[in-house]
C-alpha cells in the first residue's frame, strides 16, 4: 500500500479531497468560512513546507497530515462554491412572490406518465409588477403532452407564468428519493406549468456549446428514422451508441437490468476504449515521424471528447475521457503510465469541476468497475489457463466480467438489493454482440449519405439488436434468474469491502495478518445478520390507492402482500404491482394474493401479531359502526340514493372517503362528520393513503 501511494501522487490528493467534499455535503458553513480555514491551511503548509526543521526525517509526516488536511479543506471549499444556492441571484434568494419565469431548456424534452419533463435554466424571474430581475438556477419543468409542447427543443427560450414547488418527498423510509436525487443535480424546485400559462420567447434564444452537441446527436438518430427501424431496436441503438436511454422500453430496460448487463445500454468505458482501440492504430499508421506526434495526440483526443459530448457527458464516459487523454499524454512524453494515479488524477479534475459527481451513483459504479478489473481480474485469470484461442478469450472476458461484478456487488446490493443469478452468461453474451453493433452503427452514421451501404449496415444493427433483445429475454427467463429483497445495510455494505480488500492483500501478499482480517469480517457479517434478524419486527402495513378509478386496498404483513379490489379479476395486477411499490417497499413482493372485495360487504378483518384488525366499509345499507379501526365510504353510484343511519358524529378513527363522490353527496357526508374528531382523507385518482396501527 505505502508502494502505490508512492507511485500514486493523485490518490494522496485525491481521497483527503473527497472527504472535504462529502463532509460540505453534510456540514455547509459557507463561502466565507470555507474560503478562510482553506487559505490558513495553505498558508500552514507553505510556510511549514520551507522550513528545514520540519523536512527532517522523523518531522516529515507532520507535513504530510497537513498537506492532507490542506486538500481537504480545498475540496470542502471548492464544492461550497461549486453550491448553486450559494449564488446570491440563485431563485431561492428571490421572493416567493415571483410567478413569471424567463428560462431555457437544457435538454431534449422526455415524454413520461403523460407530461413532458426537461430540466431548465432560469434566466429571470419576476412577481406582478413586470419587472424582471436576473436570476440562476436549474429546475425541473413538466409540461402537459400537447401539439405546443412536441415543438420544444433544447436552447428554448420560454415565459412560464407558474410557482416553484418542492420536489416530492419520498413516499416511505427506504424509497426512492426523487428531492434528493434533484438536489444532488443541483435543481431545488420542480416548476409544473398549465395549459396556456407559457409561451416560447424566440427572441432570447442562444445556441449554448452543450446544445450543439444535443442537436447533433438528435440529427443522427433521427436518421434512423429513414430507414424504418423499429421501436424496440431504435431505442437499443439509442442508448448504445449516444447515450439516450429514454427512448428505450420500460420492459425492455428491465429485462437488461435483471439479466444483470444495464451497463451495456449506457456508454460507458468500454464504449469510448472501442472508440479509442480503432483510432489509434489507424492514425499510427497514417501519421508517422517525430514531428507529426502532436497530430497523433491531438486528433484522437479531440474526437474522443467530440464523441463524449455526444453522448451526454456522463460521468463514466467523462471517467473514460480524461483517463484516455492522460493515458495519450504521457505517452507523447514518455511518461509512466500508473494505471491507479492516472484514475485517480481523472476524478479529481471531475470534481474539481464538478463536486456533486460525487454523489452520482453512476460515478461510484464506474469508477469501481475499473479498480476491480485493475486489482482483480489479473488474480482471476491466473485461476484457470485455457489452451485454446477462444477459450482464452471467453475467459479473459469472463475475468473482466467476475472482477467488476465483485467490487460494485455491495453497492449495488446497498441501493438495489438485487442480484442476477446469470450475470456471466448474458455478459458473455452481451459484450461481444454489442461491440459488433457499436462498430457497426458507427459506420452506418459516417457512411448515411451512400444509401446502398447505409441501408446494409443499419439493416445489420438492426438484426443484431434484436438478436441481443432475445438472448437477454432468454437470460431474464431462467428460473431464479434473480435474486431479490436481499437484506444489505451499511454494515454488511463496510464489512464486504474490507472483506474484499483483505482477501486481495493475502492472496497477492501471503500475510496471515490479512486472512485473520477477512475472516473477521466474515465473522462480523454473520454476526451482524442475525442480530438483524432477531431485532427485526414484522412490518405491518395498509395502503390504499385510487388507480384508473379503481380502489386498490394492499395490506401487507412480513413477506405476505394481500391486494382488495372491487374486481380483482379484471385489474391488471402486474402494472398495479408496480404503482404500489413506490408507496410500499422497494423490494418484490414474494408472496401476493388478488382478492376480490364484494360490492355489499361490510367488514374487512385482518390479523396482526394475533390481533384482529377491522375495517369497514360504510355503503347506503350501513346502517350500524362495527367498531371498525379505519372506516373506508367507496365509490357510490351517481343514480343511487345515499343516506346514511350510522352514527358518525362521534367517531375518532381514520375516515378515507372516494374522490368519486358528487358534490352534493360530498357535501352531505362531510356534514355529518362535521362534529367528529376523525382524521378525513379524500382519495383522488393516483393518490393514496398509508395507515399503520402500531397499537
Amino acid at each position: 500500500m505505502k508502494r502505490l501511494f508512492a507511485r500514486a501522487p493523485f490518490m494522496r490528493i485525491g481521497i483527503p479531497f473527497m472527504m472535504g467534499i462529502a463532509a460540505q455535503h453534510w456540514c455547509d458553513l459557507g463561502v466565507v468560512v470555507s474560503s478562510v480555514i482553506m487559505l490558513s491551511s495553505l498558508l500552514i503548509w507553505t510556510v511549514l513546507s520551507y522550513m528545514s526543521f520540519w523536512k527532517m526525517m522523523s518531522f516529515r509526516w507532520c507535513v504530510g497530515i497537513i498537506y492532507s488536511f490542506h486538500f481537504f479543506f480545498t475540496g470542502w471549499w471548492v464544492s461550497s462554491v461549486s453550491e448553486p444556492a450559494h449564488h446570491p441571484f440563485h431563485y431561492l434568494h428571490r421572493s416567493t412572490e415571483h410567478r413569471y419565469y424567463i428560462v431555457q431548456l437544457k435538454d431534449e424534452p422526455t415524454f413520461k406518465n403523460n407530461s413532458h419533463r426537461v430540466a431548465a435554466e432560469i434566466q429571470y424571474s419576476s412577481d406582478s409588477t413586470a419587472t424582471f430581475l436576473p436570476t440562476t438556477g436549474e429546475v425541473m419543468l413538466y409540461f402537459y403532452k400537447d401539439s405546443l409542447a412536441n415543438d420544444l427543443h433544447v436552447d428554448d427560450v420560454i415565459l412560464i407564468e407558474g410557482s416553484l414547488t418542492m420536489p416530492p418527498p419520498p413516499r416511505m423510509e427506504g424509497s426512492f428519493d426523487y428531492s434528493q436525487y434533484l438536489r444532488n443535480k443541483g435543481i431545488y424546485r420542480t416548476l409544473p406549468t398549465k395549459k396556456h400559462k407559457w409561451i416560447k420567447w424566440d427572441a432570447l434564444k442562444e445556441i449554448t456549446f452543450g446544445g450543439y452537441f444535443i442537436r447533433a446527436r438528435e440529427y443522427f438518430i433521427s436518421l434512423m428514422d429513414r430507414y424504418d427501424v423499429p421501436s424496440l431496436e431504435k431505442g437499443i441503438l439509442a442508448a448504445l451508441v449516444w447515450g439516450k436511454a429514454t427512448e428505450i422500453d420500460s420492459e425492455l430496460m428491465q429485462t437488461y437490468s435483471r439479466a444483470g448487463v444495464v451497463h451495456v445500454l449506457a456508454v460507458s468505458g468500454l464504449h469510448v476504449g472501442l472508440v479509442y482501440a480503432v483510432l489509434h492504430p489507424i492514425l499510427a499508421r497514417l501519421v508517422r515521424g517525430k514531428r507529426s506526434r502532436w497530430i497523433r495526440f491531438i486528433v484522437p483526443t479531440i474526437l474522443l471528447w467530440v464523441y463524449a459530448g455526444l453522448t451526454g457527458f456522463s460521468p463514466s464516459v467523462l471517467r473514460a475521457a480524461v483517463m484516455f487523454t492522460c493515458f495519450i499524454i504521457s505517452e507523447q512524453f514518455h511518461q509512466s503510465k500508473e494505471s491507479f494515479n492516472t484514475l485517480f488524477a481523472s476524478a479529481f479534475i471531475l470534481l474539481l469541476f464538478n463536486p456533486s459527481l460525487l454523489f452520482n451513483l453512476g460515478f461510484h459504479l464506474s469508477y469501481l468497475a475499473v479498480i476491480g478489473i485493475m486489482t482483480l481480474q489479473r488474480p482471476i485469470e491466473l485461476l484457470y489457463k485455457p489452451r485454446q484461442w477462444l477459450s482464452i478469450q471467453i475467459w479473459k472476458l469472463c475475468a473482466v466480467s467476475i472482477a467488476a461484478q465483485l467490487v460494485t456487488l455491495p453497492l449495488c446490493l446497498l441501493f438495489f438489493h438485487q442480484f442476477p443469478t446469470y450475470f456471466l452468461l448474458a455478459n458473455i453474451l452481451a459484450i461481444p454482440i454489442s461491440t459488433v453493433i457499436l462498430y457497426v452503427c458507427l459506420l452506418f452514421f459516417v457512411f448515411h449519405a451512400w444509401s446502398p451501404l447505409a441501408y446494409l449496415l443499419i439493416n445489420l444493427s438492426t438484426s443484431l439488436t434484436a438478436l441481443m433483445n432475445k438472448l437477454m429475454t432468454f437470460c431474464d427467463r431462467l428460473p431464479h434468474s434473480l435474486w431479490e429483497n436481499i437484506p444489505f445495510d451499511l454494515m454488511h455494505f463496510i464489512c464486504s469491502y474490507l472483506f474484499l480488500f483483505s482477501i486481495t492483500q493475502w492472496l497477492v501478499r501471503k500475510k496471515k495478518m490479512y486472512a485473520t482480517v477477512a475472516l473477521g469480517c466474515v465473522a462480523c457479517f454473520i454476526t451482524w445478520s442475525v442480530v438483524q434478524i432477531r431485532l427485526q419486527e414484522i412490518p405491518y402495513e395498509l395502503s390504499i390507492r385510487k388507480i384508473k378509478g379503481d380502489m386498490i386496498i394492499l395490506l401487507r404483513e412480513g413477506r405476505r402482500f394481500q391486494f382488495f379490489s372491487m374486481a380483482a379479476d379484471s385489474v391488471d395486477q402486474q402494472a398495479v404491482i408496480q404503482q404500489m411499490k413506490d408507496i410500499t417497499t422497494p423490494s418484490y413482493y414474494p408472496d401476493v394474493a388478488w382478492l376480490n372485495l364484494p360490492k355489499n360487504s361490510l367488514l374487512l378483518h385482518a390479523e396482526r401479531n394475533g390481533r384482529r384488525i377491522n375495517i369497514q366499509f360504510l355503503q347506503k345499507k350501513s346502517k350500524h359502526l362495527y367498531h371498525p379501526d379505519l372506516l373506508i365510504f367507496p365509490k357510490a353510484e351517481r343514480k343511487e340514493r345515499f343516506k346514511i343511519t350510522a352514527q358518525l358524529d362521534s367517531i375518532d378513527i381514520p375516515v378515507i372517503i372516494d374522490g368519486y363522490w358528487s358534490e352534493k353527496k360530498l357535501g352531505y357526508l362531510q356534514k355529518q362528520l362535521k362534529w367528529s374528531t376523525a382524521d378525513q382523507h379524500l382519495l383522488t385518482n393516483h393518490d393514496y393513503v398509508i395507515w399503520n396501527n402500531d397499537e
